[in-house]
Parts: C-alpha cells; structure tokens; sequence
C-alpha cells in the first residue's frame, strides 16, 4: 500500500470524514459552542487515527475504522444540511 499523505489518517474515508469536519467547522451558521465541541472530537478522532498508520494494524481495524468514517461522514453531511450551512 502507498503511504499515507502528510496529515491523512492513511484510511481514505476517514480522510474524507476530516475534510467534511473541516469545512463543518467553518459554517458561520453553527453555534460556537457546536463547532468547539466538533474542533475537540475531531481532535479526539485524530489522535486515535493516527496508529491506524502503522502497517501492523490488522485488515480488520482498517476496515472497521473505514465503516465508522463514512458512517460519520454521512451523519456530518446531513447535520451540515439541516444547519443550512453551504
């Protein structure tokens, strides 16, 4: 497998999942205490990536991590959606 990209989790849908938090946390439509709280998880969430780098981590991790990154990314979507941000 190719390396990961400076700052990618290495697992493409949970990289997909931090560019959504990203442009999430911008949406000036959300309350500060909403995108402090997303900032922090997604903190959380990037610190607990960051072993999934390791080539040692089983298939299996990988691809749990990946099911629960897209889960989360759909869900962030929808909230994106229904705060009207654009």
């Amino acid at each position: 497998a190719p390396a990961a990209a400076p700052g990618s989790t290495g697992i493409a849908e949970c990289d997909g999942y931090l560019a959504t938090a990203e442009k999430f946390a911008k949406c000036d439509k959300l309350p500060k205490e909403d995108k402090d709280a997303q900032g922090q998880a997604l903190e959380a969430a990037k610190a607990g990536w960051a072993s999934l780098k390791d080539p040692n981590v089983p298939a299996e991790a990988k691809k749990a991590a990946a099911d629960a990154c897209k889960q989360s990314d759909d869900a962030l979507k929808q909230a994106w959606t229904a705060a009207g941000c654009q």
